[in-house]
């Protein structure tokens, strides 16, 4: 992708299609004050913010943005980002090749850069903001507490499916494909109860599956059967339901050299998490003293499959899951 950077106040920018939000280039020459300002709301805290901002062009028109603020690092990494592209640049990338491969995402605005010397003192990522959205985790977490439709969350872990294997047909690694990165639009139900109980599977509307946090992935590549499990390892669900996935993926059965594969990855980074408050321990007493709180880092916990009730339709009776299927 050729990159041709142009002056917006202080930074160094890209406007994603120059022609239509030209005027929005004097507005974000200014982004801090507009950030601090009553027309933003922070949406997640932590080192990198994510807000949503309400703001007006030179021309008076309306935008709905959403501003992801990458916070600083450290000068190895200001060094890294100096050759291979900053956050914000590779998150702007990504995602104007998902835009151009027609593959569910924020559609980009905008980025902005400020280096001082060698080292990269702000930058930020400017997309369209997605209404009528629920995070993948949110909707699970929902869904499990309310004991919503087995056939529903089936649906939903389909869509997942199918959205997933189009990124990857296209030629891109998602890197992060956690469950709090998959935007699901419109929101689906998340409870059951008398009312719907005798709803079936054609009632459901299907959900549209965007992809979210996009500065670790890799595009313009055919991937391998590694490529393809080591992101679908990062996707949390109980083991039954991840079978479902994994069948919808696959359009049948996996592959065993990708079950191998995935398993194995997934174990590693089970691992790996388990460790980090050994590797880390002063980063996660930080995050300990931030629970409940903005800043604190986006974890779910799951309950166990015998412990998730779920509305089957099929059968007219609640039913819960096993550990098997």
């Amino acid at each position: 992708m050729s990159i041709h950077w142009q002056e917006i106040g202080p930074y160094r920018g890209l406007i994603y299609n120059a022609s239509q939000y030209e005027a929005l280039c004097t507005p974000l020459g200014h982004l801090p004050q507009h950030l601090s300002s009553v027309h933003a709301t922070l949406l997640q805290g932590g080192r990198h913010q994510t807000l949503r901002l309400q703001l007006e062009d030179t021309r008076g028109g309306q935008h709905d943005l959403v501003v992801k603020q990458f916070g600083r690092q450290s000068a190895w990494k200001d060094h890294w980002d100096r050759r291979h592209g900053s956050k914000a640049l590779r998150t702007y990338t990504t995602a104007a090749f998902m835009v151009g491969h027609k593959i569910a995402t924020t559609t980009p605005v905008a980025i902005l850069e400020r280096w001082q010397g060698q080292r990269l003192q702000e930058s930020y990522f400017i997309s369209h903001y997605l209404d009528q959205t629920i995070s993948f985790k949110d909707f699970l977490l929902q869904l499990f507490a309310g004991r919503g439709s087995l056939q529903l969350l089936q649906r939903t872990i389909t869509a997942v499916a199918e959205a997933v294997r189009q990124l990857h047909d296209a030629g891109c690694r998602h890197n992060d494909l956690g469950n709090q990165n998959l935007l699901l639009a419109p929101p689906p139900p998340t409870t059951t109860g008398h009312s719907s109980a005798t709803a079936t599977k054609e009632q459901f509307t299907p959900c549209k599956v965007a992809f979210l946090d996009l500065n670790r992935a890799r595009c313009g590549r055919s991937l391998t059967i590694w490529d393809r499990a080591r992101d679908l390892s990062r996707i949390t669900l109980p083991p039954p339901l991840l079978n479902h996935l994994f069948a919808a993926y696959w359009r049948g059965t996996p592959p065993l050299s990708f079950r191998i594969e995935e398993s194995l990855i997934r174990h590693a980074f089970a691992w790996h998490t388990f460790t980090r408050r050994f590797r880390h321990p002063l980063r996660e007493l930080r995050y300990r003293a931030l629970r409940h709180t903005s800043d604190a880092p986006q974890h779910a916990v799951y309950p166990k499959p015998h412990q998730i009730e779920l509305w089957d339709a099929e059968r007219q009776s609640y039913r819960r899951l096993s550990r098997k299927g």
